[in-house]
């Protein structure tokens, strides 16, 4: 197994995880803990279902349980391997964060909530598309067919109570088309608050921003390249007189991928102190 060395990672890497627990006595505890009469507390009193405050704040703790462990790992091993980043966990990190920011951007109180309906439906879909493939290999004499089958009508109560509620707020959902529109509608938000630095030889049509970097992740680390861990894992040819393939790891595309995961977090947590 090769791995790309750079001795300026884990300093790197240390960096942000100092950073990290800057935030660390807001997201220690399971309740938000928003400011009385701030805009989410008001949003909380305005429906016990549909809280976007304390659902972002839910996806923060989970993105920032993950940059703390990969900070606890390189302080105890005092170097960095990128094979040391499951990937499937890095996108569900990233994914967690863009939700929160997602959930978090609007100052109108409405919007939230629309948007919080979305998120809860479409992770509702997924949820049971996973239990429909579920039933469709498990036996019904296995005692575990019930516990799906019990899972999915606690997922169909739980849209029809999303809806009924968007309902009784006079509101409708957002209309949302995937992943790959959220990280879009987030790295927007991020190139207009705080735009990447530009390179002096970069042209103005080749201009470096978050929505072509986040863009890239997404579609990198979906579908097929998903499941095979790409871009964290690359596999190079057949080592010579064996049948086994060399794996290299690129650190540089790790610290990319934490780069960005920490962005995105920094910025919904700046959102989570400004609206709670």
């Amino acid at each position: 197994m090769i791995v790309e060395k750079d001795p300026d990672a884990a300093h790197r890497l240390n960096l942000l995880y100092r950073v990290l627990h800057t935030y660390e006595s807001r997201l220690v505890g399971a309740d938000p803990g928003f400011m009385q009469g701030s805009p989410l507390a008001l949003d909380g009193d305005r429906s016990t279902v549909l809280q976007p405050g304390h659902r972002a704040y839910l996806h923060l703790r989970s993105t920032y349980e993950f940059l703390d462990s990969i900070g606890r790992l390189v302080q105890a091993k005092k170097t960095f391997s990128p094979l040391g980043v499951e990937q499937a966990m890095g996108r569900t990190a990233l994914l967690a964060a863009c939700k929160a920011l997602y959930l978090l951007e609007p100052d109108d109180s409405d919007e939230r909530f629309r948007r919080c309906a979305a998120l809860a439906l479409e992770d509702d879909k997924s949820s049971l598309r996973e239990v429909r493939d579920a039933l469709a290999v498990v036996d019904e004499s296995d005692p575990i067919h019930k516990t799906f089958t019990d899972w999915r009508e606690k997922l169909r109560c739980d849209q029809s109570g999303i809806l009924e509620e968007v309902t009784r707020l006079g509101l409708t959902p957002v209309a949302l088309k995937g992943d790959g529109e959220l990280f879009g509608i987030v790295a927007r938000y991020l190139d207009r608050v705080s735009p990447l630095p530009q390179p002096d030889d970069v042209r103005p049509t080749k201009s470096v921003s978050y929505r072509a970097i986040l863009m890239r992740y997404w579609n990198q680390t979906s579908g097929y390249a998903h499941a095979h861990t790409w871009p964290l894992l690359r596999i190079a040819e057949s080592a010579p007189g064996t049948n086994q393939l060399t794996v290299a790891a690129n650190i540089a595309d790790v610290i990319g991928l934490l780069t960005m995961i920490w962005d995105v977090f920094d910025n919904a947590m700046s959102l989570l102190q400004q609206r709670g």
